[in-house]
């Protein structure tokens, strides 16, 4: 998918299906940014996405915008 697109999702609650074909939901973010700067894990990668929950804590694996598949926004 290109960045521009997926992009336009962050800070949305989103379905996303990834290449393997596994599914996850949560709130889009970019890592590397003000929003996952508390998680080390997220804030020292550049040019990765994440799902987080409302607690702040990722739902599913951390990705690159080729990995996404799908984008489906769910409320």
């Amino acid at each position: 998918m290109k960045r521009e697109k997926l992009e336009t999702y962050i800070g949305r609650q989103v379905k996303v299906l990834l290449f393997d074909g596994r599914a996850y939901k949560g709130c889009l973010q970019k890592t590397n940014t003000d929003a996952v700067k508390h998680n080390p894990n997220l804030y020292w990668k550049h040019n990765y996405y994440a799902l987080l929950d409302k607690g702040g804590n990722t739902t599913g694996p951390i990705f690159r915008c080729s990995h996404v598949t799908r984008v489906k926004e769910v409320g």
